[in-house]
């Protein structure tokens, strides 16, 4: 799985610990900033942040032969929105679209 993931933006590693916690290091001043969690529910299989709003994106494998879910997270960790995912989520990915111009 991802279970690191880095944001240039946001200066920082996010960093997936035990399947449960993220842990937040500053690339910086090569510090922790914060911990995340424990976060309840199945196991982490990925891990992704969105500098521009600032959430953080937890896919959660519950197993090999049923759906995942993906948690989108405040810093403070609080659950903001979810979406379901397929089988034994690994991988995210950030995407943003350029707006198209005249």
């Amino acid at each position: 799985g991802q279970d690191a993931f880095h944001s240039v933006d946001a200066r920082a590693v996010f960093v997936v610990l035990n399947g449960e916690t993220v842990l937040q290091f500053d690339t910086i001043q090569n510090l922790l900033i914060r911990q995340i969690g424990p976060i309840p529910g199945s196991p982490i299989g990925a891990v992704a942040f969105d500098a521009t709003d600032e959430l953080l994106y937890v896919a959660r494998v519950p197993g090999f032969t049923e759906a995942g879910q993906v948690s989108i997270l405040g810093l403070d960790g609080s659950t903001v929105g979810s979406f379901s995912t397929g089988v034994a989520p690994s991988h995210i990915a950030i995407v943003r679209e350029e707006p198209v111009r005249p």
